[in-house]
């Protein structure tokens, strides 16, 4: 992994460290990473050069993956 390569991660909640770990280690390389995520406080969303942020409201009050997924 080098600055001329990007790195997509996906994840929606909490428990996403591998996804984080791999934004990491590709930060440190110096590539570009783009995250995907439900929320602006993810891990995703604090080590992604680019986060889109996916959010939905769900009837019982916990994320929405559906939303990233989709």
């Amino acid at each position: 992994m080098t600055s001329r390569d990007v790195l997509l991660g996906i994840g929606y909640s909490d428990i996403a460290h591998d996804t984080v770990a791999a934004l990491r280690i590709a930060r440190q390389r110096g590539a570009t990473t783009i995250g995907i995520t439900g929320s602006e406080v993810s891990p995703v969303a604090r080590f992604a050069d680019i986060v889109l942020i996916c959010s939905m409201a769900s009837p019982v009050h916990l994320p929405a993956e559906s939303s990233v997924l989709a």
